[in-house]
């Protein structure tokens, strides 16, 4: 097992815009608020139980987090352009909800996937999401 924070630290520059760690046997929480280039997170097939973003993570589009240990979507909150983001991907982690309103602000989103999670929530919450092309549950 290895840190989440200190892998993305040791092997990624600051200044990147895609990052992928995936299936490198990641452990813990993964705060990405200096990266602020960040474009692409790919960090499927590993044991990642929190992101942490922040107003310096302007040009998120894509976040691929399948088969993690992620337990809800609060993550998303603190994303500062949720318009730009085109792709979510948290297909088969541990997120238990009833409620999917944190995904309604991400209006030009093409594929969500979330299925095989605990998710009960209502569908009304992507209503404006007129750009959807792939919808997993």
């Amino acid at each position: 097992m290895v840190n989440a924070q200190k892998y993305i630290e040791n092997n990624f520059s600051k200044d990147d815009r895609k990052t992928n760690a995936s299936n490198k046997d990641l452990v813990g929480s993964l705060g990405l608020s200096e990266y602020s280039d960040l474009e692409e997170l790919i960090i499927e097939s590993n044991q990642i139980t929190n992101l942490i973003f922040s107003e310096k993570n302007k040009n998120i589009t894509k976040i691929e987090a399948y088969d993690n240990q992620l337990t809800d979507l609060n993550f998303l909150i603190n994303l500062p352009n949720p318009e730009k983001l085109k792709w979510l991907g948290v297909y088969q982690n541990q997120i238990t909800s009833n409620d999917l309103e944190v995904l309604s602000p991400f209006v030009n989103c093409e594929m969500l996937s979330i299925g095989k999670n605990n998710i009960n929530g209502h569908s009304s919450s992507l209503r404006y999401w007129t750009s959807l092309k792939r919808l997993d549950l």
